[in-house]
């Protein structure tokens, strides 16, 4: 029986077939993804290949205000190309090529920018084909206790943020999320930050975009994850990919950053939805809550004033929303209790927030 890519990883009728399905479905994208990208490796290689230093290091200036004006319109288009794209594809097609729909877009969306010459490949001649990663690269670890703090109140908000995520990742695969799966996926997010520190990067953190993504395709394998953890790597040791990976304009970017970050929003909602708001104080917390994480969004300036250390927590909209939503919901209905999270079985309503 034939499997389609979102159920590919469910029981088959033997151990063989099996794993010949999953070979396949992990062969088949691994090798599109890489011809995409080397081919427009080969491109950029053999257009700069004869060119002097100068003209490649050097990116293409834009000068006058037609070229500002041509710019802006020129914007808007390709993030609408984008989005048609992805939206065009998820409506007529099933299967595999509804489900690489964003990745589709994508491939769009930067060959139009490519062709109209938004996109700077300078940097691509100049990158090394293949570099290795050493730990500890810029010296051995020194411990700073302000540093400490600092990155202290970072995580706490990188964690809050992951909560978050992680909620709705487990709304989208119609999984409950209860205390031991988010201090497992939290424990996740510290172990990633370690082994980023020790290779020389930024803390790892859990993404929307990501989320997004899987409600849009459907695909909610963990094998799918590890298969592009395995390119995200290859990425990393291949700096000429990586670099043409980067040279994506955000225009496009952002055409498939509004799927995405929409289908997040909508879960959310989603997840509001089934909040009581009739006998407690429910709605009068969301509505706050909301509000003080809007603040940094609409008057960035309106913490200016705080320490320093303080500034990513009250920086952030979601820490603050959350840290709201908490306290008030402790103030109005006295923390709830676990019932009280619980979905009534006939309505299907959260009493506390």
């Amino acid at each position: 029986m034939p499997m389609s890519p979102t159920n590919i990883f469910a029981p088959a009728s033997t151990p063989a077939d099996a794993i010949f399905a999953l070979s396949k479905f992990v062969l088949l994208n691994v090798a599109a993804i890489f011809i995409v990208v080397f081919g427009l490796l080969a491109y950029v290689v053999i257009r700069f290949r004869n060119k002097p230093h100068d003209d490649r290091s050097e990116p293409a200036q834009v000068y006058g205000s037609t070229q500002v004006e041509l710019a802006w319109t020129i914007i808007p288009v390709i993030v609408v190309l984008v989005l048609a794209t992805i939206l065009v594809v998820s409506k007529l097609f099933e299967g595999f090529v509804a489900n690489i729909a964003v990745l589709l877009g994508l491939i769009i969306g930067f060959a139009a920018a490519m062709a109209i010459g938004m996109v700077d490949f300078a940097g691509v001649y100049d990158a090394d084909w293949v570099a290795l990663v050493y730990p500890f690269r810029f010296g051995t670890p020194r411990f700073d206790l302000g540093a400490i703090v600092s990155l202290c109140v970072v995580m706490i908000v990188v964690m809050v943020e992951s909560t978050g995520m992680f909620l709705a990742l487990g709304e989208i695969c119609e999984k409950r999320i209860g205390h031991p799966e988010i201090a497992r996926g939290l424990a996740a997010d510290g172990l990633g930050t370690i082994i980023g520190g020790v290779f020389n990067t930024f803390p790892y953190t859990s993404f929307s975009q990501n989320v997004g993504l899987v409600g849009v395709t459907g695909v909610r394998s963990r094998w799918v994850v590890a298969v592009a953890g395995g390119i995200l790597i290859a990425l990393g040791l291949l700096p000429k990919l990586g670099t043409i990976v980067a040279s994506i304009p955000q225009p496009v970017l952002g055409g498939a950053g509004l799927v995405m970050f929409g289908m997040v929003a909508a879960t959310g909602i989603k997840i509001l939805a089934r909040v009581d708001y009739g006998p407690r104080h429910n709605l009068l917390i969301i509505a706050i809550s909301i509000a003080v994480g809007m603040i940094p969004l609409v008057a960035p300036t309106f913490f200016a004033q705080v320490p320093k250390w303080l500034a990513p927590l009250v920086n952030s909209g979601i820490t603050l929303a959350a840290i709201s939503a908490v306290l008030l919901n402790a103030l109005f209905n006295g923390g709830g209790s676990a019932a009280d999270a619980e979905p009534d079985e006939h309505e299907g309503r959260i009493a506390s927030v």
